[in-house]
């Protein structure tokens, strides 16, 4: 999850409260800040790790079949890193159906519940060749549309707004959203 998804969704949890949502963001990144020092210290710290790495092995699937403490503790970290990916994924998509159907965002709508659950269950039945498709068309499409064409459209509409858009604007914001969008297709067309 990124800070693009993940911002609104803690910013709305705590009410908008900048003393909270900064306690949160802060307290939030440290454990996985922590996390990824420790992963760099034992596996970069084990030469016997390193080597493997370093010659292109899986080294997650190395630390997991050898077992032990290091096995356990790599399996533990993937399943809360799975779990929360998944609450906060949770999070960000109801918000968006509630804000876009005009829904009350309560657990207790079940037609929000069933909007955010029921797609992505009916796309995880499809198998595992599904789920690479989609990993690698969210690599493609959503984040060139987010980081690409997006931000350029949004300027123009703040511009627009203050009366501030200006021929030399349109003409910069324009060409941007144009040249991401066009990197967006080539990239969806080489999937």
């Amino acid at each position: 999850m990124t800070y693009a998804e993940a911002i609104p969704t803690v910013v709305d949890m705590c009410r908008g409260s900048r003393v909270k949502v900064r306690r949160v963001l802060a307290l939030g990144s440290l454990g996985p800040a922590l996390m990824y020092a420790l992963w760099l210290a034992v596996t970069l710290g084990r030469a016997s790790l390193a080597d493997f790495a370093s010659g292109g092995g899986d080294l997650a699937a190395k630390i997991l079949a050898e077992g032990g403490a290091l096995g356990a503790a790599t399996a533990t970290i993937a399943t809360c890193a799975s779990v929360s990916t998944l609450i906060g994924c949770y999070l960000a998509l109801s918000r968006f159906h509630a804000d876009t159907f005009k829904m009350n965002l309560s657990r207790r709508n079940l037609k929000l519940v069933a909007l955010t659950v029921v797609p992505s269950l009916v796309v995880s039945m499809k198998g595992p060749e599904m789920y690479h498709l989609m990993i690698k068309f969210a690599g493609t499409v959503p984040v060139a549309f987010l980081w690409g064409v997006m931000p350029p459209l949004v300027m123009w509409k703040m511009l627009k707004g203050d009366g501030k858009l200006t021929k030399k604007w349109r003409g910069v914001l324009g060409a941007g959203a144009l040249c991401s969008a066009v990197a967006m297709v080539v990239g969806a067309r080489s999937m």
